[in-house]
């Protein structure tokens, strides 16, 4: 009758529901370990500059927000574990072992995020290193081009206007060089907190 067929229905509910949770837990695993993965990989990038340092210090400084984000995944895979324990269904080694990954995602990203901040501050000091060699080998180079400007004067040989005109060309398209790779100091000075250099001999020139 009516009464047999609604116990037959709430009896197959509840043969599905392990099947449903269980098929919802895995779900929320593989959403967390893509997650984490993907967030843990990017620790294993090795910038090659200041600006690619800057963008991976931005990069972690937005890794807590993400990871809080799927931290919510976490809290529910405990609870549709807690619903399959309390149901007495066996949970498969794969998937046991998978929850149980997930779980420890967090800590295992935070060990990272450690890691690759302590490597990012020796990467700093040392790219800071290099651009105070750089800049100063700039200098004398621009010094050099302020001389060669300042001679000028010199050739008063109308037989040697050709070589004057092509030393000119040569001269400018120097200078428009140093004046890019002045802005890049500039732009690199800033990223390390330090007051831009004016190279007050390439304005001269």
């Amino acid at each position: 009758g009516l009464k047999a067929q609604l116990v037959a229905k709430h009896e197959a509910c509840v043969a599905l529901l392990p099947e449903l949770v269980g098929s919802r837990a895995r779900e929320a695993c593989a959403a967390i370990h893509s997650g984490f993965a993907a967030m843990h990989a990017q620790l294993q990038e090795t910038p090659k500059d200041i600006e690619k340092l800057t963008a991976m210090t931005t990069l972690l400084d937005q890794l807590p927000e993400r990871a809080a984000e799927l931290q919510v995944d976490i809290d529910e895979l405990g609870c549709l574990h807690e619903l399959l324990e309390e149901q007495q269904v066996e949970v498969e080694a794969e998937q046991f072992s998978a929850r149980w990954a997930a779980v420890h995602w967090p800590l295992k990203l935070k060990l990272g995020v450690e890691e690759c901040e302590a490597v990012l501050a020796e990467d700093r000091n040392l790219f800071q290193q290099e651009m105070v060699q750089q800049q100063n080998s700039f200098e004398r180079s621009v010094e050099e081009l302020a001389q060669r400007v300042a001679n000028f004067h010199q050739h008063t040989d109308i037989a040697r206007v050709g070589k004057v005109s092509a030393a000119v060309v040569e001269i400018q398209a120097t200078l428009l060089e140093y004046e890019g790779k002045a802005a890049t100091f500039n732009k690199r000075e800033n990223l390390f907190g330090d007051t831009a250099t004016e190279y007050d001999a390439l304005q001269r020139i």
